[in-house]
């Protein structure tokens, strides 16, 4: 029993006929062996430049993935610094509250004076300026509007 075509196909012939399909006188091809060293360095520097490209694609990968990590610290040191100067303010601060507080403590309010001064009351016959002595005409006037 032999195989069934569904397809109402005839079947193929195993292997090559040996008659050729065109008729008449041609040149057969003569493998030039330089070509084929050309072809075989041409594949050679195709499949170098490959590995380049992936080389380079990974060491632009590691750049970027080293970018990502310096900009972490570049931030992470840049809010220490700015506590930092917030911390040394508040320190200013603190020193400068307690120079002052040493040099109070070392101040004796409730020292009593050694000597009394009298002084003589001065009168004065120039009267003190009141309201209606002041001339209202030589007041400046402000200018109004813009």
């Amino acid at each position: 029993m032999g195989a069934v075509n569904i397809f109402g196909q005839k079947p193929r012939k195993n292997g090559l006929s040996k008659k050729p399909v065109i008729k008449g006188e041609f040149s057969s091809y003569q493998i030039n062996y330089k070509e084929l060293k050309i072809y075989k360095f041409n594949k050679f520097l195709a499949f170098c430049i490959l590995i380049l490209v992936i080389l380079s694609m990974a060491s632009y990968m590691a750049v970027v993935s080293r970018e990502v990590i310096v900009k972490d610290i570049h931030i992470k040191t840049n809010k220490i610094y700015y506590e930092n100067i917030d911390l040394q303010n508040s320190v200013d601060n603190l020193k400068s509250f307690y120079a002052i507080d040493t040099k109070v403590s070392k101040i004796d309010f409730l020292k009593k004076a050694d000597k009394v001064l009298e002084v003589k009351a001065v009168s004065s016959k120039i009267a003190p300026k009141t309201r209606s002595n002041i001339d209202k005409h030589n007041l400046k006037q402000v200018p109004a509007g813009f």
